[in-house]
């Protein structure tokens, strides 16, 4: 984020979400096992959905 100078807001919101992007989806992290954070919630969002698939649509009447 202090590689270049910034001027204005507008640029500064460029180069965090530029950041953003790095850290969240190219930048492997150690606390995640050397995965990328995108990964982790992507196979947790599966899981979630795997789960809930197993449950009945509904509740029995009876």
């Amino acid at each position: 984020m202090y590689r270049l100078e910034i001027d204005d807001g507008y640029q500064l919101g460029l180069e965090v979400e530029t950041y953003r992007q790095l850290f969240n989806t190219i930048r492997p992290h150690e606390a995640l096992a050397m995965r990328r954070p995108l990964e982790v919630h992507l196979e947790a969002i599966n899981d979630h959905q795997t789960i809930k698939s197993t449950e009945p649509e509904s509740l029995p009447l009876s």
